[in-house]
């Protein structure tokens, strides 16, 4: 943001692009937390845990549906791949095997747990904050 802002010695065009990714990132969780948070609140009553619960779920939706293990029959062989380090075969003809369900859910929960979480924890803390609060 620094090198965006034009406060830093990097002349490149790598911090703008991480500074409009992750802002465009940031809309497009609060175009879908805020109104399942709203609802589950309604319904549910809304805590702190439910709160990064739901942002696991919101930050795992796009890896999930971006890294989809579904055969789509356009390889035929085997796919290998490295499991902490151990080799593993990840699909056969295009179906995954359990190891490849295991890199796949590897890769959504890091996703989730990183950033999901971070936001759910961020906006668990200040939802139930009231205004006059904020301002003393």
């Amino acid at each position: 943001m620094a090198g965006t802002l034009g406060f830093s010695k990097i002349n490149s065009a790598g911090p703008a692009f991480i500074f409009i990714f992750s802002i465009s990132i940031s809309l497009a969780h609060m175009i879908i937390y805020v109104p399942l948070a709203l609802i589950i609140e309604r319904y549910f009553g809304l805590n702190l845990f439910k709160c990064i619960c739901l942002g696991l779920i919101v930050g795992s939706l796009y890896p999930g549906v971006n890294a989809w293990p579904y055969p789509d029959g356009s390889y035929i062989g085997k796919v290998e791949d490295t499991l902490m380090g151990i080799d593993v075969i990840k699909a056969i003809n295009s179906y995954p095997t359990l190891w490849g369900w295991l890199i796949y859910l590897k890769h959504v929960l890091t996703v989730g747990l990183l950033f999901g979480t971070t936001s759910g924890l961020g906006y668990g803390l200040f939802y139930k904050r009231p205004v006059s609060s904020i301002h003393r």
